[in-house]
This record gives structure tokens, C-alpha cells and sequence, in this order.
């Protein structure tokens, strides 16, 4: 991410952490401290056999970490038939508000893609998580990658 606005007044500094979330399944990557432009390279991949596809959405929340609670900061938002059935290279999202407006600073770069291998060249990396029911395994998309 890059530009992240401080959300915590008191302190002056934001402490990222992204939470992907598709349908009732949700990857979290750590903490940053006090870093308004961090970078986790993780990536994600989802089971899609409990989702409503393709009228599900697809959410990727930047949230700043606190002490008794975490902040939110901005989100992007996709529609599950709108993300591209091959992998494609990473973008800059702009961040936006719960209401759908932009923020007016804050971004964060993602690929995000569809596919229907258990695994493909994004995640068999080490850092690579598989987020989906107990006992299930990943069945393909969404899948995201945080650059």
C-alpha cells in the first residue's frame, strides 16, 4: 500500500493490516507499525464452492491496528464476475470509504484473478495462505496477491 491516511490521531501514525474477505472467508495478513506505505507480499486463495458466485462480491479491507480495537482505513471492492478468469499483473487501487467514495490518498496494489487450479504459480510460494471451510480445500478463485 502506499500513502495510507493516519487514522489514529492521538499517536499520528497508522498500523496496516489488510483483511480479504470473500463471502463468509477471510485471510489476514500481520501488522505494520507505523508505516503508511507497507508490504506484506502475501497472497490468498479462496475456495469458491460455498459462495454465492458469480453474484458474490469480493473485499479487500486495509484497517489500522489498535491497541483494544482496529480502525478502518479504506477497502476495494469487487464483483466476483467482474475479476479476470487468468492472472493477470498487479494494479494500484485507490482506497474508498464505506460509502463507495474515493479516498482522497491511499492505494494499494493487488492482482487479483480466477482460476480453477488447486494451485498455480501465485501460491505455491512459502507465503502463499489457503483460506476456506474446515477441511476444505482450495478449489480456485478469487485468488489476491499483495504486492
Amino acid at each position: 500500500a502506499r500513502d495510507l491516511p493516519t487514522i489514529d490521531a492521538i499517536a499520528g501514525t497508522v498500523d496496516p493490516f489488510v483483511e480479504v474477505k470473500a463471502g463468509n472467508l477471510k485471510g489476514l495478513t500481520e501488522h505494520r507499525e507505523k508505516n503508511p506505505n507497507p508490504e506484506w507480499r502475501q497472497a490468498f486463495a479462496f475456495s469458491v464452492e460455498h459462495l454465492p458466485w458469480p453474484s458474490s462480491q469480493f473485499e479487500v479491507v486495509v484497517k489500522d491496528k489498535d491497541v483494544l480495537s482496529s480502525a478502518f482505513i479504506g477497502h476495494v471492492i469487487f464483483a466476483m464476475a467482474d475479476v479476470p478468469e487468468r492472472q493477470v499483473g498487479p494494479q494500484w487501487y485507490r482506497l474508498a470509504h464505506r460509502n463507495g467514495d474515493k479516498l482522497h490518498r491511499g492505494e494499494i496494489m493487488l492482482a487479483v484473478w480466477t482460476s480453477v487450479q488447486a494451485e498455480d504459480a501465485c501460491c505455491q510460494h512459502s507465503d502463499a495462505h489457503h483460506s476456506g471451510p474446515a477441511g476444505g480445500s482450495p478449489r480456485g478463485a478469487p485468488r489476491t496477491s499483495n504486492t
